[in-house]
């Protein structure tokens, strides 16, 4: 049995005998529609208590979900997508002394097994012991304007979205058991990719059209670190508004047309092992996925803290803890370190401030 475990009381030096089963961590800034839609998917699944998400910034009033367990507030500043990366990438390690499986997402990036191995995520991830790391495939989502309408929010996505696109650079290694070392972007990693042909990442980005817009603009507010604008890292944040919606809602109609009747694109990943180039088909959606992702208003957290599931208030004591280190608020080097583990801070979560 999985014992009432929180980060906060395994760091502060209490023995551990097993650690809990999957956590999640997203970075967000002002992500008022896809937010709600990653903590409902998540938390439904591995339990909003192990969800982490890092704010940078928000001021849209997103972060304020009441389901939001784990937050950890960042002073906005310029976005270095290196730091960012190399952050996560820590906290990530961090977080795998706790539990077996932790998994890092965008918030429009939402993950699906097979529906038809009848196995939720949580259970998917936990029984492929032999996977230390996964590369799921990556899926765009499309809007088809001819013949689909504006999203309803109340309603599952792929009740009103019916066509996907493959994209090699979203079969993302996000999924690991050990430490990872992601690049910008998250697109790769130290290690060789390991996919999974029965588990899709859903990049709901271009999933409708008037969000985009939106979301555009939100983009174009971010200010870039000189030297992620000479690494011309995430261009797609400065794009012009028209530029960036044709860039992602112009798929010719004759690729819906000859669209694949089913997500398997093995063709595409045996391309991949010789090479670049593996293309970009569309596929449609099959039935069976027809409530795999929900874009309802995020379910309330139930049940009381007890065995098997952490304690909230540690735990939001911990991501406290962790924020004021992101935050780079941080105390000198030889002081005790703020988390609790009575270690000098060098030995301890320097490393989520500073990583090399």
């Amino acid at each position: 049995m999985i014992g009432a475990l929180s980060p906060t009381a395994a760091i502060a030096g209490a023995s551990i005998t097993m650690k809990l089963p999957v956590a999640a961590i997203t970075m967000v800034f002002n992500e008022a529609v896809f937010l709600p839609i990653w903590l409902n998917h998540y938390g439904s699944t591995f339990g909003y208590e192990n969800l982490f998400v890092i704010d940078d910034g928000s001021t849209d009033m997103s972060v304020r979900e009441k389901t939001i367990a784990n937050l950890v507030s960042r002073k906005r500043g310029v976005l270095d997508e290196l730091h960012r990366s190399k952050t996560i990438s820590y906290f990530h390690e961090e977080l795998l002394k706790y539990y077996d499986v932790v998994l890092y997402t965008d918030a429009d990036e939402i993950i699906v097994p097979e529906p038809n191995l009848g196995l939720s995520l949580r259970d998917y991830l936990v029984s492929k012991n032999a996977s230390n790391w996964i590369n799921p495939i990556g899926l765009n989502v499309l809007h088809d304007r001819r013949s689909e309408r504006p999203l309803d929010l109340d309603k599952p996505l792929f009740s009103q979205r019916s066509y996907v696109q493959f994209d090699q650079a979203y079969c993302k290694p996000v999924i690991a058991r050990v430490p990872m070392r992601w690049p910008p972007g998250f697109h790769g990693s130290m290690r060789p990719a390991c996919y999974a042909a029965d588990l899709f990442l859903f990049h709901l980005r271009a999933m409708d059209y008037d969000i985009s817009k939106v979301r555009s603009r939100n983009l174009n507010s971010v200010s870039f670190a000189e030297d992620s604008l000479r690494r011309n890292e995430s261009p797609q944040f400065r794009m012009r508004e028209q530029e960036y919606l044709n860039l992602y809602f112009s798929t010719p109609e004759a690729e819906f047309e000859r669209a694949r009747s089913e997500l398997d694109f093995s063709d595409r990943l045996e391309k991949i092992k010789r090479g670049p180039g593996a293309g970009s088909p569309v596929a449609r959606v099959p039935d069976r996925f027809l409530n795999a992702i929900e874009l309802t208003t995020v379910h309330p957290m139930k049940g009381e803290a007890g065995p098997g599931r952490p304690d909230l208030d540690a735990n939001s004591l911990y991501a406290k803890a962790i924020s004021r280190l992101i935050a780079q608020e941080a105390p000198g080097r030889n002081t005790l370190c703020p988390c609790g583990s009575g270690k000098r801070f060098k030995h301890c979560h320097q490393q989520l401030v500073h990583p090399k």
